[in-house]
């Protein structure tokens, strides 16, 4: 029995180890994820506009005073927001649109409701590219881009609006852009899917034209970003960063460059993110996130590898496979050799059931037998003390006896010898 348990414990032991073994190969062989905790969102829920995401340093001008935004900051009607070079931003306006503000742009909100408390949403552009997602527009609600003296109105679609040097370009991806002067004068231009239209600098008419492949390339990422659902609880949002090493990475998130170096955004909790992060001379990294809790992922890139790094790696990852093929083979035997040791154990089990059950027998057995013994011991007793009382009696009646032949033995003597009895009749 003792050399079974010490082989179930050499056996039990060897398992661990291989277990061990196999965590720790593996655990080596996937990349960490760096997290930190990042402070939850503070939405009251009233906010008419508020930023969604950033990449980069973003300000805005509020009155006399230089805020610099974060994710989640509300914004207000007056504010000037500025995006510097490298950076991007993008702002939710309640739940009608979603804008996108490309590296060196500056907006200013002139709007965000009109007396009826009704979405009007009014925007200038003063330099830069401002990419719009609008849900379709209720009656009451508006939205509208102003870039010089022209005005861009729209009822609900996706489309681009940049101001540069030479002019501004609108594109649209879907529905339908009217463009007309500030003042109301000159003629109405109906700007619709798949076409651009420029305005020369300083000029109040412009060129309507299909969209262009550069065009095209511009907008392209129109579909990267959502209006997020705002009608349900709050505490279903959440924030999600990346930060790189190399500090100037490029950041794509579901296949889409939304910053360099440093991203943070929000999301409705639960979604499932793919975040690509690539810099010329590093190995890609790719993350899949789940975006449960407001958490920041910090990825440090790797340097390429050359040729010889490379077949290096590949050698070295050749023998750790190799080690894990060993303790696979060996986790087999050993799992064999458990099944045999188990199948023994219940064997051995059902034998020490009989023999307890078999001693239980004899036990009732070695009861009855010391009850006859006890029995036979004071009967044994009570013989040697009827024995001592015989033998007592038997040694009474032989000393009796004695006395009897002596007295008898006397009489016989006197009857013998009659002269001497004649001479002496008194008997002296």
């Amino acid at each position: 029995m003792k050399q079974l348990i010490r082989t179930v414990l050499v056996f039990l032991i060897g398992m661990i180890i291989a277990a061990i073994g196999v965590y720790f190969y593996f655990d080596m062989t996937s990349a960490p994820k760096e997290t930190r905790k990042l402070n939850p969102l503070s939405l009251t829920g009233e906010e008419e506009a508020f930023i969604t995401a950033i990449s980069g340093e973003v300000f805005i001008l509020r009155d006399d005073s230089i805020i610099e935004a974060e994710t989640g900051t509300a914004l207000y009607a007056g504010d000037i927001i500025k995006v510097v070079d490298e950076s991007f931003c993008q702002v939710q306006f309640s739940t009608v649109a979603s804008a996108r503000l490309r590296s060196n742009t500056i907006i200013k909100i002139r709007s965000l409701l009109n007396m009826d408390s009704a979405p009007d949403i009014k925007t200038e552009i003063l330099t830069g590219t401002m990419l719009y997602r609008v849900n379709k527009l209720r009656e009451g609600e508006k939205l509208e881009v102003k870039s010089e003296d022209k005005i861009y109105s729209v009822k609900g679609t996706t489309f681009l609006v940049d101001r540069n040097g030479d002019g501004t370009y609108l594109i649209v991806d879907e529905g339908q852009v009217d463009v007309a002067l500030e003042d109301g004068s000159g003629e109405l231009v109906e700007a619709g899917a798949g076409q651009e239209y420029f305005v020369v600098r300083g000029e109040t008419t412009g060129t309507l034209a299909p969209m262009s492949e550069s065009s095209r390339e511009m907008i392209v990422d129109g579909e990267s970003f959502k209006i997020l659902d705002l009608s349900g609880d709050k505490g279903s949002l959440v924030k999600t960063g990346i930060v790189t090493v190399p500090s100037d990475a490029q950041i794509y998130v579901n296949g889409y460059l939304s910053g360099r170096g440093l991203f943070t955004g929000i999301f409705p909790a639960g979604e499932e993110l793919t975040v690509l992060v690539r810099k010329r001379g590093y190995a890609d990294k790719v993350l899949m996130i789940n975006a449960e809790t407001d958490l920041e992922y910090r990825v440090v890139l790797d340097p390429e590898q050359t040729d010889q790094e490379i077949l290096e790696r590949e050698r070295a990852i050749s023998a750790e496979q190799g080690l894990a093929d060993r303790l696979r083979m060996e986790l087999e035997s050993r799992t064999e050799r458990l099944k045999e040791v188990e199948a023994l154990i219940v064997e051995l089990k059902d034998e020490n059931s009989d023999l307890i059950s078999q001693s239980a027998e004899d036990e009732n057995r070695i009861r009855r037998m010391t009850g006859r013994i006890q029995e036979l011991e004071r009967k044994q007793i009570d013989l040697a003390t009827d024995i001592d009382e015989l033998e007592r009696k038997l040694n009474e009646s032989e000393a009796r006896e004695a006395k009897l032949r002596e007295l008898i033995k006397q009489i016989q003597e006197i009857s013998s010898d009659p002269g001497e009895s004649s001479d002496n009749p008194s008997g002296e």
